[in-house]
């Protein structure tokens, strides 16, 4: 499981019991401007062939969301195999108006040939969609 124990981290836990998560590791520190307040995950993994994709959201300056992702290894998905170093979506100048200013989210997307399909909202009133193609996302990832 990834969770967010202290509200700022990212953690990993696993567990044999479904309703015992005691122990947590960190697995991702906050580094980069636009995840220095906050940084979650958004969904579960995607299984690629590269590894987990993990799709997160970051929170910065003037509590603006962004989303980005994260590549676990297969194997060890403790590990962070490669992630990017920007947002991967961030609202544009339509989508930064409504109930939640600054905001893009998403519980999640899913990969269809070879490409990541995601469902995000916008500020809380509207929600849109983004098609990513997979290798150029993984070739982004430092």
């Amino acid at each position: 499981m990834i969770s967010r124990q202290d509200g700022e981290n990212l953690y990993i836990m696993f567990s044999e019991h479904l309703l015992n998560w005691e122990q947590s590791d960190v697995l991702l520190i906050p580094e980069f401007p636009w995840e220095f307040v906050q940084t979650g995950n958004c969904g579960s993994p995607l299984l690629t062939s590269e590894g987990w994709l993990l799709l997160i959201h970051g929170v910065g300056p003037f509590r603006t969301y962004v989303l980005s992702a994260l590549l676990l290894d297969q194997k060890n998905p403790a590990r962070i195999k490669a992630r990017l170093s920007e947002p991967l979506l961030q609202a544009d100048d339509t989508e930064r108006h409504g109930y939640v200013p600054n905001v893009i989210y998403t519980c999640g997307g899913m990969i269809w040939r070879n490409r990541l399909i995601l469902p995000y909202a916008c500020s809380d009133y509207a929600t849109r969609f983004s098609i990513v193609d997979l290798k150029k996302l993984f070739n982004r990832m430092i």
